[in-house]
């Protein structure tokens, strides 16, 4: 009994600091202890050639039930500033096409689209060459995402929200209120002039 007593509120500290981490969202440290991945490129603002050079042309692999599972830790870990994220302090746009959502333990659903605009603090990036992909980082325990979008690949969406890099390897933007994710109706095609039509 006396050893079940020992471990019984370090156990306990550790459960309930492990659930408020996935609680309270992501954490921005100034200093990141990187373990495999990639280091934050340095940006200058918007302007930055450095933005486009870094987007990422590959789509991500889904995580393994397992590893999702396990994302609780992994959000301590980084928000701890262990293969963590930064915040450059610029406010992101994207809009682009749903290609594939995983929602982990942590209470976070990730979005993964193919870039159709960025524009950071105002400023439209271009996206010439490959295909970008852009990662939405929603933590549902703050904001909440419709259903529509939610459950749907091949949906168009708009959303805001932080412009951060990930220490695994690439940009991100982490909506800070809900409403910043909604899915939007693409434009349709103009229609093609036949004899006796005015465009």
């Amino acid at each position: 009994m006396k050893v079940m007593r020992k471990w019984s509120l370090p156990l306990g500290t550790i459960a309930t600091l492990i659930f408020w981490a996935g609680c309270i969202g992501p954490h921005y440290t100034k200093k990141d202890i990187l373990v495999s991945g990639r280091p934050a490129p340095h940006l200058h603002g918007p302007h930055d050639p450095a933005i486009g050079t870094n987007l990422t042309t590959n789509l991500w692999t889904k995580s393994p039930l397992p590893d999702r599972a396990a994302e609780v830790v992994v959000t301590v870990a980084k928000s701890a500033g262990v293969q963590g994220w930064k915040d450059f302090h610029m406010r992101a746009k994207a809009t682009g096409v749903v290609l594939q959502h995983e929602l982990s333990s942590n209470g976070f659903l990730t979005m993964d689209i193919r870039l159709w605009t960025l524009t950071l603090n105002h400023v439209q990036i271009p996206l010439s060459g490959p295909p970008k992909y852009m990662r939405f980082e929603v933590f549902l325990g703050k904001v909440s995402v419709d259903k529509e979008v939610y459950d749907s690949t091949n949906e168009v969406i708009s959303g805001r929200g932080k412009f951060v890099w990930d220490s695994d390897g690439w940009f991100e933007i982490h909506p800070q209120k809900t409403g910043d994710i909604q899915p939007i109706t693409p434009p349709r095609p103009a229609a093609i002039a036949g004899p006796g039509r005015r465009e």
